[in-house]
């Protein structure tokens, strides 16, 4: 009972399909622990500084605003945005650094296949 043998086009689909996954994966782990670094750095320097005012109600709520803040804008640059701009030639582009010898061909494939799908 042996399966049909793949084309090399599917093959080469699936081959850019893990790739763009790997990339996903990657830019997922990164946005990640930007956001713990940020978390645990703003968190000792606004506990310092709260501790300077004797944690009043004022220096709480600063704190917590900028820790809050700084998460956000760290998930959306590292997190969200480059997740959004990831796609089929990002992964194509990536295939094409790892192995020179490829020599523009995956990018053209990819090209190719998705202007196929549009129409």
């Amino acid at each position: 009972m042996n399966a049909a043998p793949r084309s090399p086009s599917r093959t080469l689909q699936e081959y850019l399909r893990r790739i763009h996954r790997r990339l996903q994966v990657r830019t997922v782990s990164r946005g990640f622990g930007a956001s713990i670094l940020t978390a645990l750095l703003l968190t000792l320097v606004c506990v310092f500084v709260a501790n300077r005012y004797a944690f009043s109600d004022t220096s709480i709520f600063s704190a917590r605003t900028i820790l809050a803040g700084a998460l956000i804008a760290v998930l959306l640059r590292t997190l969200i945005w480059p997740l959004r701009r990831l796609g089929e030639k990002s992964a194509a582009g990536e295939a094409e650094r790892s192995v020179p010898a490829f020599d523009g061909r995956i990018e053209t494939f990819a090209d190719q296949t998705s202007a196929a799908a549009q129409r």
